[in-house]
């Protein structure tokens, strides 16, 4: 994992964002949030794929992942944004899994 980030969030303080892949070295982007001691907080980031979902990961560009904004990671995802660290990605349209819809963000470098 590579260390791209960091944010405040209301709930948990100091997060860290890790940058990684879902599979192997070229897999679609993962991105991992842990506190400053190193706990695993959360994945940002859901891996989806047909013919289960409606939209692949692996279609997206590089630096853009399908965001899981919902159940655990709803106040995180709002922390997470709100850092400027992400924008979202309207042109790329969400994928829906079941009764959930996950849209794009992008990695703002």
């Amino acid at each position: 994992m590579q260390q791209i980030g960091t944010f405040q969030s209301k709930r948990w303080g100091s997060v860290i964002v890790h940058r990684a892949t879902y599979g192997s070295a070229d897999g679609p982007l993962a991105i991992v949030l842990t506190t400053d001691e190193g706990e695993r907080l959360s994945t940002l980031s859901v891996n989806l794929y047909k013919p289960e979902c409606s939209h692949d990961s692996a279609a997206l560009p590089k630096d853009c992942f399908y965001v899981k904004e919902w159940s655990e990671n709803e106040d995180l995802a709002v922390d997470a944004m709100a850092s400027g660290m992400f924008v979202l990605r309207e042109d790329l349209g969400t994928a829906r899994s079941g009764f959930v819809e996950a849209p794009v963000w992008q990695i703002k470098e």
